[in-house]
């Protein structure tokens, strides 16, 4: 049973939309203030409360080039393959790239493996959409994998290059690098590893750790589609009790009972409204 004292509240240092994700709104925001009708390829942001908010000004969400009914798209910062920038040309449509920097680079890294004939290695979650992407411009000889053991049926010896989706825990791809290097070690196979993982990702994890380490309770602020935010969580969780919410609304009384070192870290795609909301919300339960 937690002892029970004045509740203390404390947001993280590093809140609120990352740098990528705000450039990319904002060009959002400005094409949709001049056209009626907008189109992203896919959620602009790993964010369905602010994914929401553009469809209310007008901005649709397509996935099937047939589905574009404007000369012109908007790509999300979690970037595209190359094939699908292909289809845009092909069918004449206008590009505006809103790519973060950071996902960029990670795409130039798997272009460049591929072309000085590497097989190329991304850590992260197949089936995230920033991974689909870099994996496109990897090429076929590609594959993305959480676990060594994963790169079992690649044949060796073999130029192996690794690098880590943007929003990935360094620790966990400093563990899996340490793996593909032992798996490797008697193939004769060359390897090579960059570190690919957002500045902006590293610095807020680093707070969010520091930030549990004195709660008794952390409310970790996201989408539940949002990569970065669960690894906020999975981090927190290592440390002291963690709860994961959207909106205000998810936050239920029975969530905090007890706590009173509380704090609040945010995915890089959460807004400072809805970090506000919940914010003041943790003032009243």
């Amino acid at each position: 049973m937690l002892a029970m004292g004045p509740k203390q509240i404390r947001k993280a240092q590093k809140i609120g939309f990352c740098y990528g994700v705000q450039s990319a709104l904002s060009t959002v925001q400005e094409y949709a203030q001049k056209h009626p009708l907008t189109h992203t390829w896919g959620d602009i942001v790993h964010n369905s409360l602010v994914v929401q908010g553009l469809k209310e000004q007008g901005v649709q969400v397509v996935s099937k080039v047939e589905d574009i009914s404007t000369s012109l798209i908007i790509i999300p910062a979690h970037g595209v393959s190359p094939e699908i920038i292909e289809k845009f040309h092909e069918s004449n449509i206008k590009i505006i790239d809103t790519t973060c920097p950071f996902v960029r680079r990670a795409q130039i890294t798997a272009e460049s493996y591929s072309q000085n004939g590497f097989f190329t290695v991304v850590f992260g979650d197949k089936n995230h959409a920033e991974i689909k992407g870099i994996l496109g411009w990897a090429g076929p000889h590609s594959l993305a994998a959480k676990k060594a053991s994963e790169l079992e049926n690649i044949p060796v010896p073999l130029k192996i290059g690794l690098l880590s989706q943007t929003t990935q825990k360094p620790l966990d791809f400093i563990k899996f690098c340490q793996e593909v290097m032992a798996w490797a070690f008697t193939k004769d196979s060359e390897l090579h590893i960059t570190d690919t993982i957002c500045h902006d990702i590293r610095r807020r994890q680093q707070d969010a750790l520091e930030l549990a380490s004195w709660a008794d309770l952390i409310v970790v602020i996201g989408s539940p589609n949002s990569a970065n935010t669960k690894n906020l969580l999975e981090l927190c969780s290592s440390v002291t009790q963690a709860e994961q919410v959207e909106k205000a609304s998810d936050l239920l009384p029975s969530m905090v009972e007890g706590y009173n070192k509380i704090g609040i870290v945010a995915g890089a795609s959460t807004d400072d409204q809805a970090i506000d909301g919940i914010y003041q919300k943790l003032l009243t339960l």
